[in-house]
């Protein structure tokens, strides 16, 4: 489920999920989530966190376009959705900051915390 999630955010966005490319370019990965709670309908109110890094030859570049996917995601007021789970809030667990300079390149980071019920239910034993 965390991987549907996790694709559809990256369609949402039009970041691609995985490692920064060679030159300028921008990827999201999975950061550390909580498990969420599960309620007596089998339902489960999770967190997905999301770590999304920028690499630029231009500061500002690299800044914006964190700062524009960080906007995107936290101002909207559709979420993706999926069959059996449903976005509904996003905020910024991590403000964009610097990571490194590598060369001509800076890389900058943020982290996102989308909040979703999933419908999945109890797994019958």
């Amino acid at each position: 489920m965390m991987r549907s999630m996790l694709e559809a955010l990256s369609d949402f966005l039009g970041i691609p999920v995985g490692r920064l490319d060679t030159g300028n370019s921008t990827a999201m990965e999975l950061a550390p989530s909580s498990a969420g709670i599960r309620d007596l309908t089998g339902a489960t109110d999770g967190t997905l966190s999301l770590l999304i890094l920028s690499k630029h030859t231009d500061q500002a570049a690299c800044i914006q376009a964190l700062d524009t996917a960080v906007r995107r995601l936290t101002q909207t007021r559709t979420l993706p959705a999926g069959d059996c789970w449903q976005m509904y809030a996003a905020d910024t667990s991590t403000q964009t900051n610097y990571i490194a300079k590598d060369g001509d390149y800076w890389i900058y980071s943020c982290i996102i915390s989308v909040r979703f019920i999933s419908k999945e239910g109890f797994i019958n034993a």
